[in-house]
């Protein structure tokens, strides 16, 4: 008899499973089909506009616009980026992006060469500071923004770039092979005397606190008693960050330069 009703309990269990199961599988197309007619009213509207509106639209900036406004009626936190913006973010986190190793400056309406990264793809097709950029991949950068230019030369590692750029007075156009670049947060550091250590910290990203560690510690073997962080360009708020990068025991050491009034920068 307890067998009897055991069995007829499974059985019992199995078929609400499989009510449960389909009603699942009905709630999910149900769901594919409202999301497909969505997008198809969406994109009868999107299209629409794009070629009816009495003035001229900006397809991309329209479809962005749409984006941001669904996400935003979610919550604060939900967030679209373009693959540009990606690409930036992973850099200010990580300092790598693919490239080819310069630093560039804006005058007047052009963009002149200010830094050469040594060993870095700028360097070998023999880039120089003081070029002033003309063109990009056939098109013109003169009058171009510092953002405009950086989107420019940034591209997958190995891929090619063509540039024009005016080197006394006279145009010289250069090929260049992108490649990986890491910017080191750390890129100098030295002795200012016998007892005193120099640690240049220009970013603030992934590996920061080793970096310093590790010039903290090679300065050390050379018998400094005291260190100089230099922190100019690098935020003020990073200050506490960086002075336990290098442990507190450096820190009544630490002369902090780039914090004093103007004048003394």
């Amino acid at each position: 008899m307890n067998k009897l009703k055991s069995l007829l309990t499974w059985k019992k269990f199995a078929g609400l499973l499989i009510i449960i199961m389909f009603l699942s599988a009905f709630k999910k197309a149900d769901d594919y089909f409202e999301i497909s007619k969505n997008l198809e009213i969406f994109t009868d509207v999107y299209k629409e506009v794009n070629d009816s509106y009495v003035d001229e639209t900006k397809p991309g900036a329209l479809m962005k616009t749409g984006i941001n406004a669904m996400l935003a009626s979610l919550d604060p936190y939900t967030n679209f980026y373009s693959e540009s913006e990606a690409e930036d973010a992973m850099f200010l986190r990580t300092g790598e992006y693919g490239g080819i190793g310069w630093g560039v400056i804006k005058r007047d309406n052009y963009i002149y060469i200010s830094e050469i990264y040594e060993g870095h793809a700028a360097d070998k097709a023999g880039l120089r500071i003081g070029d002033k950029v003309l063109e990009i991949n056939g098109k013109s950068f003169v009058g171009a923004t510092m953002e405009e230019i950086s989107t420019g030369m940034r591209g997958a590692s190995n891929s090619k770039a063509s540039m024009v750029v005016e080197r006394n007075g006279e145009k010289v156009a250069i090929d260049i092979i992108r490649e990986d670049i890491k910017l080191k947060n750390v890129p100098y550091y030295g002795l200012i005397n016998n007892e005193t250590g120099y640690i240049k910290l220009e970013q603030f990203r992934d590996g920061a606190s080793m970096e310093v560690k590790n010039a903290l510690t090679d300065l050390k073997t050379k018998g400094i008693k005291q260190v100089m962080l230099d922190l100019r360009g690098n935020g003020g708020e990073r200050e506490v960050q960086a002075l336990d990068a290098h442990g507190r025991q450096a820190e009544q050491d630490a002369h902090r330069a780039g914090h004093q009034p103007r004048h003394d920068q």
